[in-house]
């Protein structure tokens, strides 16, 4: 995998992708809103098949969340895939990182502070990463395509 990432912050994002998709209960304000919106786009599957208990690669049925988790930590093939569908989200969240351009970006609590993304050579403002977020989600994958 090709990243232009240092090891410790990819890990950072590998982790907390990895943590979301197995179940993991975001805060109401969580600062990785970005990254969780394009983890629910590029492998959204993968979280909604664990909250019902079954394994989203080989399609084995368990009777509780936690079953599921160990399945896909322990087990070799279906380990490797989800390994796999969080590569693909880090890369997604990079490349999109690498298009965003903000004013003020690093105060974002000022009314001066928008998010812009350069979409087909034409810029698309946005307030914040919460409003970036609610976009990603509703365009789906196509967001990817653009950059």
């Amino acid at each position: 995998m090709e990243t232009s990432l240092n090891g410790l912050r990819f890990r950072h994002y590998y982790y907390s992708v990895r943590s979301y998709l197995l179940g993991g209960n975001p805060g109401r304000r969580d600062p990785r809103v970005l990254l969780l919106a394009v983890a629910d786009v590029v492998a959204g599957r993968v979280r909604a098949s664990v909250s019902m208990g079954v394994c989203p690669y080989c399609g084995r049925s368990f009777t509780s969340r936690s079953s599921v988790k160990k399945h896909l930590t322990a087990s070799s093939c279906c380990g490797l895939q989800l390994k796999n569908d969080v590569y693909a989200v880090v890369e997604a969240y990079v490349k999109l990182r690498s298009v965003l351009r903000g004013s003020g970006a690093t105060r974002c609590g000022s009314r001066k502070c928008r998010i812009k993304v350069y979409r087909d050579g034409r810029p698309i403002y946005f307030k914040n990463a919460a409003e970036l977020a609610r976009w990603i989600k509703e365009v789906g994958l196509s967001f990817l395509s653009a950059f």
